[in-house]
């Protein structure tokens, strides 16, 4: 059953229209990201102003290496089938294994390109938004360590970060790619777990 299902969400993805859509979709959220941290960053200074701290500094600083990175995770996830954030667990598919036969082998050839293809479209944007999250926590660190624009201090915070910043920069990444639990992904899960049918 679950090999049967594998093969129809496969070719339900086939189409290049999914690859486009995916493309465009994970465009608009990543300039979404970006736009909304503009009031974000007004807020947070003013806020600041009463807090003392300031969790936020607005920065474009890591798009461009963090899309460097995400284009190589890209070419690893197509050639080799390795991707450690599994990014396309957001089509909700399931590890499957197959048989030796040359049917079943050559089914996993075709969904393996299919979903591998799909998982590698989100590696850039998955990527550049978690490089710019880490810079954007080291600035403000940084601005809170009263080393306002420290470069030396920002890209050593970049290079050794705090499990904090991981995780933040984890969850931004998550965002910016579709991947994140939202109610809606949670109810769906729910009406899934209801057999049959679900």
């Amino acid at each position: 059953g679950d090999k049967l299902v594998t093969i129809w969400k496969a070719g339900l993805l086939t189409s290049l229209r999914t690859h486009e859509r995916n493309l465009i979709g994970n465009t608009i959220q990543g300039v979404g990201e970006i736009a909304k941290d503009i009031p974000a960053n007004i807020a947070d200074r003013l806020m600041s102003l009463k807090t003392g701290q300031r969790s936020t500094s607005f920065t474009l600083k890591g798009l461009g290496g963090g899309t460097k990175t995400g284009l190589q995770s890209a070419k690893d996830i197509i050639t080799r089938g390795y991707d450690p954030e599994q990014s396309i667990a957001k089509y909700d598919v399931r590890h499957i294994t197959w048989g030796n036969n040359p049917i079943e082998q050559g089914l996993k050839r075709y969904t393996d390109s299919v979903f591998r293809t799909l998982g590698a479209a989100d590696k850039p944007f998955y990527n550049a938004s978690f490089a710019r999250s880490m810079y954007d926590q080291a600035g403000a660190i940084a601005i809170n360590s009263g080393k306002t624009g420290d470069k030396a201090f920002i890209e050593n915070l970049v290079k050794k970060p705090t499990p904090e910043m991981l995780q933040t920069a984890t969850k931004d990444a998550e965002v910016a790619t579709f991947h994140n639990q939202s109610k809606l992904s949670s109810l769906a899960q729910g009406i899934q777990s209801f057999k049959p049918g679900g």
